[in-house]
């Protein structure tokens, strides 16, 4: 994984070294791994669109309650969302006694690893693998019945899960990755691939 990871990165770096134009998701995250050329024009923008209806009328609230839900989305086509991590918190947060329950969105090769993943860790009872979801609208009660999103990715642009989740009012925590901390502020982040870490800033919020 070392080699595709070094030769991937030098192959993009060599297209953006033909590049007239450069468009980035994210403010300074991405440009600071992928740097444009000098003098040529650089812009940046977010290339997440919401309608009107993703948006709700105001921030959710934590009721005290003997049961949480937490919501996760991403494809499950590769590892880089990190499921692993996520499974490995909500293991230690039970053994924490905290009464938890994963729901992950999306599909992928890895899901029925991610299942066997779980069952190992004997939680399987509380994780969710629902795959993809039909529309928008089906994503959004998913997150509207959540208490907290988390995405623990290894890799990440600007993510769209999180602005979605966001947009719902829903509390957020995630990973130090790309441009996330662009979307989020310091007290909701933890380094990647660091599952104790992960379960305490669940449990703290």
């Amino acid at each position: 994984r070392f080699l595709f990871r070094f030769l991937g990165v030098r192959a993009l770096k060599s297209v953006l070294k033909g590049a007239s134009v450069y468009f980035y998701v994210t403010k300074v995250s991405l440009q600071s791994l992928y740097p444009p050329e000098e003098n040529r024009f650089s812009t940046s923008a977010s290339d997440v669109v919401l309608l009107p209806d993703a948006f709700a009328e105001k921030p959710k609230k934590l009721k005290i309650k003997t049961a949480y839900k937490i919501i996760a989305v991403g494809s499950l086509e590769a590892l880089y969302k990190a499921p692993d991590v996520a499974i490995d918190a909500i293991a230690l947060l039970e053994k924490k006694g905290l009464n938890v329950e994963l729901t992950w969105l999306g599909d992928g090769r890895f899901k029925g690893a991610m299942i066997e993943y779980a069952k190992k860790k004997c939680i399987l009872d509380r994780v969710k693998f629902m795959g993809n979801v039909a529309n928008a609208e089906d994503v959004r009660t998913y997150l509207d019945f959540a208490d907290l999103f988390v995405l623990p990715s290894r890799t990440e642009g600007l993510p769209r899960a999180i602005v979605e989740a966001m947009a719902r009012g829903l509390p957020c925590v995630s990973t130090t990755a790309g441009g996330i901390p662009e979307l989020l502020d310091n007290v909701s982040l933890v380094p990647v691939n660091d599952p104790k870490l992960l379960a305490e800033k669940i449990l703290e919020f």
